[in-house]
């Protein structure tokens, strides 16, 4: 699954929109990584969801063509209007996507599928998918503006949203077969959150929202594509608490204020996995895990300490932890345990770290310029970031999008003022959502430390 990422709604309809999304997809900070956007508890009634029987193909190619980028644009592509890119890794080739977007909104999400497959959602209503080999555009259409909170399964077959802004009913597409697959029974509650696919694709997960955001009573939902749904009651400590499947499919790992825990997802079986030695200001914000589910990370603001998260890494085996202190991007590789670290922020210090589960520094990729934004690509050798103007120069912002080696070579520069980027699975590809202004340096007065927690 895929994270929301800097989404950015410029006018009308889709800012009212987006300003739902982050609420519950990314609560102070956002949703786990992997996690998607999902509807928020407070969202206004909307009128009842009409699905459609099957998807329906876009009229013709009206509206829609993908065409290159001139080579004597490259220096200057923050001048090209806002809308869908993709960039090749290996040569730097960009192309541009045209989709058809009557009301000019900017693209609300985007997500690959497959190597040469994407799904993108355009506000109030529109969610397509484009096939980047085969020049082709389908438009699949609920009837109503819920399409932005959907979240695919791994391998890109099935597609899960909302039915209705309050929650209601998880309706499951399959996208090969072009029909709806599976409707859970509706929840009854204000709303629904953290819809969340398995690994194993077998299944997927939600929760619902308590009145006011208290959590009392908040139950997870499991439901399977092949088997009748299950109910699990658990006690999660508060609606928006950070929440993400383990790598082998068996359990849902949550954190609050408590510490860090583990859900059964056969039993609805509770067992805590970490217990935090210092007490917390709030609910933590995120929490992701290792590939191989040894170690967590989760941002946490620690009393006592201001208004700024600490990223605490846990190992779930033995509880040794790290605190990495003044930063607002850690990031697991996909492939190994390492975490991707965004240094002094904006200071001219600033640097993008390698960092060990143990605190160990492995590697410094950049020195004194800005890095916004960093991801992996799927495979683990490359990063992708939007930055390269000097630390030092008070405002400024990035210069374009970079993507560098995990020993810090360049890979390729594009010139490129993007919004929301996203990796194609074989790490060949990169989609960008490119809107304007520019990210902007936020100046932080801590300096960022790695240091044994507590």
């Amino acid at each position: 699954m895929k994270a929301a990422r800097f989404w950015r709604i410029s006018i009308g309809f889709g800012t009212i929109m987006l300003s739902l999304l982050l609420t519950v997809a990314c609560g102070s900070d956002n949703e786990p990584a992997g996690a998607t956007p999902s509807p928020a508890a407070t969202a206004p009634p909307a009128a009842k969801a009409t699905p459609a029987a099957t998807a329906t193909r876009a009229p013709g190619p009206s509206g829609f063509a993908i065409r290159p980028v001139p080579r004597d644009k490259t220096a200057g592509l923050q001048e090209l209007p806002q809308g869908l890119y993709v960039g090749e890794v290996d040569t730097g080739e960009i192309r541009q996507v045209d989709i058809p977007n009557p009301g000019q909104y900017a693209i609300g999400f985007m997500s690959w599928t497959s190597p040469g497959q994407m799904l993108v959602a355009i506000p109030p209503d529109f969610l397509y998918v484009v096939d980047i080999d085969q020049a082709t555009l389908r438009q699949l259409s609920s009837g109503a503006p819920f399409d932005m909170w959907f979240t695919h399964s791994p391998s890109g077959k099935f597609v899960a949203r909302p039915e209705t802004w309050a929650g209601g009913s998880i309706i499951v597409w399959s996208l090969e077969e072009e029909r709806e697959v599976l409707r859970t029974p509706a929840t009854g509650s204000v709303g629904v959150g953290s819809l969340m696919w398995a690994p194993d694709e077998k299944h997927l997960s939600y929760r619902t929202m308590s009145q006011g955001g208290s959590g009392e009573g908040a139950t997870v939902f499991i439901a399977r594509l092949e088997q009748p749904i299950t109910t699990v009651t658990a006690d999660l400590g508060g609606d928006l608490v950070p929440m993400e499947w383990s790598p082998d499919s068996r359990s849902i790992v949550f954190s609050n204020t408590a510490g860090i825990f583990s859900l059964d997802a056969e039993s609805g079986e509770e067992t805590l996995l970490y217990s935090w030695p210092q007490p917390l200001d709030s609910v933590p914000s995120e929490l992701s895990l290792s590939f191989d589910g040894r170690y967590a990370v989760v941002a946490a603001r620690i009393q006592g300490r201001g208004n700024i998260a600490s990223r605490i890494a846990v190992s779930l085996e033995d509880g040794r932890a790290i605190e990495i202190t003044a930063t607002e991007d850690v990031k697991w590789s996909p492939t190994e345990d390492v975490l991707l670290v965004v240094a002094d922020w904006c200071k001219p210090s600033q640097k993008l770290l390698l960092v060990e589960p143990d605190g160990t520094t492995r590697a410094t990729l950049t020195q004194g310029e800005t890095v916004f934004g960093p991801h992996w690509s799927p495979d683990g050798t490359m990063i992708a970031f939007s930055g390269g103007a000097p630390a030092a120069e008070p405002g400024m912002a990035d210069q374009g999008a970079r993507i560098i080696r995990t020993d810090g070579s360049e890979v390729t520069f594009i010139p490129l003022f993007f919004e929301t980027e996203d990796w194609s699975p074989d790490s060949k590809r990169i989609a960008y959502s490119v809107d304007l202004p520019r990210h902007q340096c936020a100046q932080v007065e801590e300096q960022t430390e790695i240091r044994p927690f507590p």
